[in-house]
């Protein structure tokens, strides 16, 4: 089952637990700092058997370097 909970304008939840996940989780935090905002990313993730989890367990710094690139691309876009 996949959901998201969003506590606007702070904090973002979205899960998975459908195969192959047994627990996946992305938390955002949003908080202002002076005139900009710092924005928080962590990142849960439990895979139910041995060999997807191999392969799974690369990709969380990959997604989340990609992630934080796309939140600067973002926020320098909407600064210029």
């Amino acid at each position: 089952m996949t959901g998201c909970s969003i506590s606007s304008p702070t904090q973002i939840e979205i899960s998975f637990d459908d195969d192959p996940f047994r627990e996946f989780l992305i938390v955002r935090d949003f908080n202002t700092v002076g005139n900009g905002c710092r924005i928080g990313m962590a990142l849960t993730c439990d895979v139910r058997s041995k060999p997807p989890r191999i392969a799974i367990d690369r990709l969380p710094p990959r997604t989340a370097r990609a992630r934080v690139s796309a939140f600067q691309k973002r926020a320098a876009h909407l600064r210029s």
